[in-house]
């Protein structure tokens, strides 16, 4: 399942960024979703090592369980596509590849 697919499934495009080190979380941020991909602050992905950030979408009704899907951290740095210094504006975008694989965690 891709983001878009994931997208269409919740309440809103605003998304929770968490990272993770060995499946243990060790910073967290929000972002947004911009077309095959998302926006979050620079300074949520470069605050320390991490090997994975799991994104978290709230699901529409509340009886259906939250979304989220995990990116290695690999793949997250090959495919930023703008940043920004955390003194100038603070953001980062992230385009899905085509060759990424999403782990649904559902």
């Amino acid at each position: 399942m891709n983001p878009i697919e994931v997208a269409s499934l919740v309440r809103s495009g605003v998304i929770q960024v968490m990272l993770e080190t060995n499946r243990q979380r060790v910073g967290n941020g929000s972002g947004f979703l911009v077309k095959d991909g998302f926006v979050t602050n620079s300074h949520v992905i470069r605050q320390g090592v991490f090997d994975a950030i799991v994104i978290r979408f709230v699901a529409k009704d509340r009886d259906n369980i939250d979304q989220e899907f995990r990116i290695l951290a690999d793949t997250i740095f090959s495919s930023i596509v703008s940043e920004s210094v955390e003194s100038d504006k603070d953001f980062v975008c992230y385009i899905q590849p085509g060759s990424a694989t999403l782990e649904v965690k559902s």
